[in-house]
C-alpha cells in the first residue's frame, strides 16, 4: 500500500486525541514544571493538521532515518522538498505505522526541547538576530 504524507497527516489529525494523551502524560508535563523558557504550552486546539504534518516530517528525520533497519515493514520515499510517500509491505497495516509514530511523539517532542535549550539573554544594546519562526511541532502554527 502507498500513502502520501498528506493522507498520513490527515489520519493522524483525526486521531489527534492520542497525541494529546501523550502530550499530557507525566514525563512531558514534568518538563513543563521545570520552567524551561522554550516549553510550548499547547492546548487541544493547537494540534492542527499543519502541526501533525510537521511532526511526521520531524519523526521521519529523527527516528526513521536513523533506524531504517528497525522499520523493515515500511519505507518512506522522499518526493520533493517536504513530501514523502509511505510504502507499507503486504501483510502490514497503516494502524501499526500510526501507532509507532504516536508512541514516539514524546521522544521527538522532548528532543526538540533539548535542542532549543535557552541561551543566555543578550545584554542591553546588543543585536539579537532571529531567523524567524521555526517550523517545528514544539511551536503551534509554525511550518508545514
Amino acid at each position: 500500500m502507498k500513502v502520501r504524507l498528506g493522507s498520513l497527516a490527515k489520519t493522524l489529525y483525526l486521531r489527534r486525541d492520542k497525541i494529546w494523551y501523550v502530550y499530557t502524560g507525566a514525563e512531558i508535563q514534568n518538563k513543563k514544571k521545570e520552567k524551561k523558557e522554550n516549553f510550548p504550552e499547547l492546548g487541544p486546539e493547537d494540534f492542527t493538521y499543519d502541526y501533525m504534518y510537521r511532526y511526521i516530517i520531524d519523526w521521519i528525520e529523527k527516528k526513521y532515518e536513523t533506524n531504517k533497519a528497525k522499520f523493515s515493514w515500511f519505507t518512506f520515499e522522499k518526493m520533493g522538498d517536504n513530501d514523502y510517500l509511505l510504502k507499507i509491505k503486504r501483510g502490514a497495516n497503516l494502524k501499526k505505522v500510526l501507532a509507532r509514530i504516536v508512541k514516539e511523539y514524546k521522544d521527538v517532542f522532548l528532543d526538540k526541547l533539548e535542542n532549543k535549550s535557552p541561551k543566555p539573554k543578550a545584554q542591553k544594546g546588543s543585536q539579537g538576530g532571529s531567523s524567524g519562526p521555526s517550523a517545528s511541532p514544539g511551536v503551534p502554527g509554525s511550518g508545514g
